[in-house]
């Protein structure tokens, strides 16, 4: 127990208004928002409802054509292997 004169003051204060400090914590379960057991049926499940999909799952990205083009291209094998060779003299 805290022995300073302000906890003191503090305990004797709630012990005279009748309220508990030493509450123990509560915890509650919030409502889930499906109304079956079936995620492909259920509305507020899907994507269309007006809120992100139950999994955030969404399509690839396809950057396009010229995105594409002007990425460089992948390095082989051998020169990441010589690349890695070199890093780690």
């Amino acid at each position: 127990m805290n022995l300073n004169p302000t906890a003191i003051s503090q305990k004797i204060s709630s012990i005279m208004s009748g309220t508990k400090e030493d509450k123990e914590q509560e915890f509650t379960i919030q409502p889930h928002p499906a109304t079956t057991n079936n995620p492909e049926t259920d509305p507020a499940l899907q994507a269309g409802s007006g809120k992100a999909s139950a999994t955030g799952a969404r399509d690839p990205y396809v950057p396009s054509k010229d995105i594409a083009e002007s990425l460089e291209k992948p390095k082989s094998r051998e020169e990441l292997q010589a690349a890695s060779a070199a890093l780690n003299k």
